[in-house]
């Protein structure tokens, strides 16, 4: 069994240091199926898109890439979807909301979700992990969601590659007892 590390704090913010540290690929380093599933349910959850959707599809189908990119990661998916042939049913649509995706990344903490595939995210074999993210704007619980502002959406978001990671954590190295918990 690996020794565990002392405690890791890590305090995210919106600043270009913190970019990418929740994208789903880093998150499910280890699992590119995980990291797909949580790829698309992000961006679908950001635009609102559901199954029936052909931007759902063309977004499958950039995760689908991303995976079999050397280092997949939410940048790789945004310039999948630019790059569908112009012969392709998808390439508007793709075009289109890969720039969306281009242009949200450089966007407040949105730019915690999408990642190069070189940044050096939060540690799954630390003893304990404290995760603080800087200036969330969580709705309030009677607010619609499609009322929901930007900040309030991307702050939403957040806790989809956050459940992911405490997850991942919790899962990792079962012989050890542990406990995750979430406080707004």
């Amino acid at each position: 069994r690996k020794p565990l590390r002392r405690p890791f704090c890590s305090q995210l913010s919106a600043g270009d240091e913190d970019a990418g540290k929740l994208d789903p690929f880093l998150i499910y380093k280890d699992s590119l199926e995980e990291a797909g599933e949580l790829a698309l349910n992000i961006i679908c959850e950001i635009y609102g898109y559901n199954s029936r959707d052909d931007e759902y599809e063309a977004v499958k189908e950039a995760v689908k890439a991303a995976k079999q990119h050397e280092t997949p990661c939410m940048s790789v998916l945004a310039d999948a979807l630019m790059n569908f042939p112009e012969s392709d049913e998808y390439h508007l649509i793709g075009r289109k909301l890969g720039r969306k995706i281009k242009n949200l990344k450089e966007v407040g903490m949105a730019k915690l979700l999408f990642g190069t595939g070189k940044e050096k995210g939060l540690g799954f074999d630390n003893l304990l992990n404290i995760i603080q993210i800087q200036n969330i704007q969580m709705p309030s619980p009677e607010t619609p969601k499609a009322d929901y502002t930007q900040e309030e959406l991307i702050s939403t978001v957040l806790m989809l590659p956050i459940g992911a990671f405490a997850k991942t954590f919790a899962m990792s190295d079962r012989s050890i007892f542990k406990v995750v918990l979430f406080d707004e």
